[in-house]
């Protein structure tokens, strides 16, 4: 499975994004989303597959936050989304500075 079908995986029917559009708000999950992305090797892949990584994690942080409302208004606590979003885009935004880095490597 490359990195880019793990994030892909995350749109199924029992992934994150998906129960987040569905209104649905487990902040274990989110979390443990974030730290499955931060503990990604990039070191032993090829820049293509870093690539197509970077690609699908770059608008994560947005959707997030579009799901963020409604995911308040249907029970999730406010400071919790508020914390999962800040660490989802700290995450996203590490992760594309190491593939930027490599391109200066």
């Amino acid at each position: 499975m490359t990195l880019a079908e793990v994030v892909l995986k995350e749109f199924d029917s029992k992934g994150l994004f998906s129960q987040l559009r569905d209104r649905n708000f487990v902040l274990d999950e989110a979390e443990d989303f974030v730290r499955r992305l931060l503990r990604i090797d990039l070191e032993e892949i090829s820049m293509a597959e870093k690539m197509g990584f970077l690609k699908e994690i770059w608008l994560l942080p947005f959707l997030a936050s579009t799901y963020q409302e409604r995911c308040i208004l249907n029970g999730a606590g406010s400071a919790e989304y508020a914390r999962f979003s800040a660490a989802l885009f700290s995450a996203v935004e590490n992760r594309i500075a190491e593939i930027v880095a490599c391109f200066s490597d």
